[in-house]
């Protein structure tokens, strides 16, 4: 369902599946998607990307599936509330967030990567099951991951960022590292709660001025 290049849109309801590319391309400033199920297609996903940051897309209550791409692939939108699991390939993200919009109450498991993430809010999404990271934050952005829930996942939280918060999640039973840091500077690792049975709680390589405080370890 290709949209692009018009006036505030909404597109609700429904199901989307076995198409050949993506099953919702909505490239619209201030556009809508919302409870939509969408599965099966063959380039995957919800395309989703505004024009402006000022005027985001809004992607919210939608359940993505067993798609050959990514689950959600999105562009200064905000993404909440979605359930996006078992993607087919093992190369894509369930979700990609890009624009620094927030990502907020997801429930993401099944796939690669979990989230993916290039700066902004991302807030009370529920992470598991994942093959590779839970939410991943890419190098050299900055970030405030608050409240989130990641386990079963390779790595519940990895990469980095700069000026970047990363506090009150509970992070427990991955399979190497709780939360694994590899890069960034001026970040502030403050009251989560991470259990490992093996392999670390906390590991932090690559980075700089890091404060870790009121942290609940075990492993």
């Amino acid at each position: 369902m290709p949209s692009n290049f018009g006036e505030q849109v909404t597109i609700s309801g429904g199901a989307v599946y076995d198409n050949s590319q993506a099953g919702i391309y909505a490239h619209y400033d201030d556009a809508t998607v919302e409870g939509l199920q969408v599965h099966g297609n063959g380039q995957g996903r919800i395309d989703a990307t505004a024009y402006s940051s000022a005027n985001p897309v809004n992607v919210t209550d939608d359940t993505v599936y067993a798609n050959a791409d990514y689950g959600i692939n999105s562009s200064a939108a905000t993404v909440s509330d979605n359930v996006v699991y078992d993607q087919v390939s093992t190369n894509y993200d369930g979700i990609l967030n890009n624009g620094g919009q927030p990502v907020s109450d997801n429930t993401i498991y099944g796939s690669s990567t979990g989230l993916a993430d290039t700066g902004g809010v991302i807030q009370g999404n529920l992470l598991y099951d994942n093959s590779g990271d839970g939410l991943f934050l890419s190098p050299g952005f900055t970030y405030t991951a608050i409240g989130n829930i990641a386990y079963g996942d390779k790595v519940g939280i990895g990469g980095g960022g700069n000026s970047t918060r990363i506090e009150d999640n509970l992070v427990y039973n991955n399979v190497t590292t709780g939360i694994a840091i590899t890069s960034g500077t001026t970040l502030s690792i403050v009251n989560n709660t991470v259990y490992q049975s093996v392999g670390q709680a906390l590991t932090l390589s690559g980075a700089s001025a890091v404060t870790v405080e009121k942290q609940h370890s075990v492993g």
